[in-house]
């Protein structure tokens, strides 16, 4: 999930299954979510089993602000970091 330039609020999602578990970026960050330049509240979000070729395996954000309550990152890889 790609979300740029944008205020988003997300509650009680689960991000799994054939959606984004598993997920993989080759192109950069945020293999989960790739949050860019943008206001983000996750609730109760479940990101896992995601991966990246660089940082951010399950969620990446560069210039945003996120803000998360309950939930779960986990089993997310990353080649340089920030599996999660």
């Amino acid at each position: 999930m790609y979300i740029y330039n944008s205020r988003i609020q997300f509650v009680s999602v689960r991000i799994t299954g054939s959606e984004f578990t598993g997920g993989t970026y080759q192109g950069g960050g945020g293999g989960g979510i790739y949050i860019d330049t943008s206001e983000v509240d996750l609730e109760d979000v479940i990101v896992s089993n995601s991966s990246s070729s660089t940082f951010g395996g399950g969620i990446f954000a560069t210039g945003s602000v996120l803000n998360s309550t309950g939930g779960v990152v986990s089993d997310n890889t990353a080649q340089f970091g920030g599996g999660g």
